[in-house]
């Protein structure tokens, strides 16, 4: 995996805040634990390359709370290799722009069950973690579920668990719209997506329900900060069932 290069003028970010997340100190023979590599281009700008051990750092952390990044069943997607026939091919090329972007923005896939949403929010991730992004898929149903049983774990607390989902690099919230709609489940999704919301971190969503099905589901409030985060970026997944080729 190539590490990022960036002229230190445009950095979002200080040297400080990147190395809190960093390998400890001495650890990493590239960067001695500072997290970044400097070098001076032909130009004789200072340049900065965030090290391996940050990334691989992140990761490890989304990956000790959560099973998986991406499941094993979908091991083998990638943008590359969705089928682009009919009713797909708008939809794979908007979402190998928003990979390509990778804006501080999130991305909305609405369509049918079986269309290939997931295929497609599987694919981005892949892309954001060949940038480097730590990145975590996880299906409705079973994060919901997680998380209540980690109120009784004594080796991975609820907030363990939480903080992850809040702050992993790219999330992927897969069939949002199949959960039971309880006041603890609706509560737990607007802080999660509202956090997410105000610090512009990039999630990807996949729903098979209109948009008044939606709000009813997550409440109006929750759909509304969904639809602003992914203003720019929602894709409509048509076409044939890919489950039944």
């Amino acid at each position: 995996m190539t590490s990022a290069l960036i002229p230190m003028t445009s950095l979002p970010f200080t040297r400080s805040s990147l190395t809190a997340n960093t390998c400890a100190a001495n650890t990493c023979a590239q960067c001695g634990g500072r997290g970044y590599v400097l070098y001076h281009n032909a130009q004789g700008e200072e340049i900065m390359r965030v090290c391996e051990c940050t990334r691989q750092s992140s990761q490890r952390v989304v990956s000790r709370v959560w099973r998986a990044a991406i499941p094993r069943h979908f091991r083998d997607f990638s943008l590359a290799t969705f089928p682009r026939d009919a009713g797909k091919r708008a939809a794979w090329e908007l979402c190998v722009r928003y990979a390509h972007e990778m804006p501080a923005a999130s991305v909305l896939l609405a369509g049918e069950v079986g269309a290939g949403k997931t295929g497609l929010a599987i694919g981005i991730a892949r892309e954001f973690a060949a940038a480097g992004k730590a990145i975590l898929f996880v299906s409705m149903v079973d994060m919901l579920g997680e998380l209540r049983a980690s109120f009784d774990d004594r080796r991975i607390s609820f907030s363990d668990k939480f903080t992850a989902l809040k702050d992993v690099d790219f999330l992927v919230m897969d069939d949002l719209a199949s959960v039971n709609p309880t006041a603890w489940t609706r509560e737990t999704l607007y802080r999660l997506i509202n956090y997410r919301h105000n610090e512009m971190l990039a999630t990807a969503f996949t729903v098979d329900v209109t948009d008044s099905q939606l709000k009813q589901i997550v409440t109006a409030r929750t759909a509304d900060r969904i639809y602003e985060m992914s203003r720019d970026w929602q894709v409509a997944v048509g076409g044939a069932n890919l489950r039944r080729r």
